[in-house]
């Protein structure tokens, strides 16, 4: 199969720290729900960790599928199970990344700390995620020092604005 789902490389280190981080489109995708999930009644733990997993669930759907749906125009064929598979899997951080907001709802569905509690946490968890993952996209490309404390900054400003958002339509 050619294209973007061609036979997988082997990963290196830095494709598993990156792809243990989640995606950074997950991560966001996590913390946009994660604010607006927050809000007024809608800040139920259980609903939100079902929100979470079925959104992220269906976005990785939707991109393996529309991403397949434009090599098979290409090929002039749709794709078959097993192309859909490895799409799938080729997705799968982006589902990953909604994980550790998930395991900190789980503490407030239990009851052993407060839902906007673990919203907060979450938020700053996946903050410093997007840190981390520039930080270490910036060392695979060969930046040190200041330049790639920059790149892992501008990552991080994402989570950020999120937690702003979240401020400013909470208050």
């Amino acid at each position: 199969m050619s294209g973007r789902f061609a036979t997988p490389r082997r990963q290196t280190w830095a494709d598993r720290i990156l792809s243990g981080s989640g995606s950074v489109y997950g991560t966001i995708l996590t913390s946009s729900l994660l604010v607006s999930l927050s809000s007024g009644e809608r800040g139920n733990a259980w609903v939100m960790i079902a929100a979470l997993a079925i959104a992220e669930s269906v976005f990785a759907l939707a991109h393996a599928w529309s991403a397949l749906l434009i090599e098979g125009h290409a090929r002039a064929r749709l794709p078959g199970p097993a192309e859909l598979g490895h799409a799938l899997g080729h997705e799968w951080p982006l589902v990953k990344a909604s994980l550790p907001a998930i395991a900190i709802l789980l503490l407030a569905a239990i009851g052993l700390i407060g839902v906007d509690t673990a919203v907060n946490l979450a938020l700053a968890v996946n903050t410093a995620v997007l840190f981390a993952g520039g930080l270490a996209l910036a060392w695979v490309a060969g930046l040190r020092g200041l330049k790639a404390l920059a790149v892992g900054l501008v990552a991080c400003v994402l989570g950020l604005v999120l937690i702003i958002l979240k401020i400013w339509v909470h208050h």
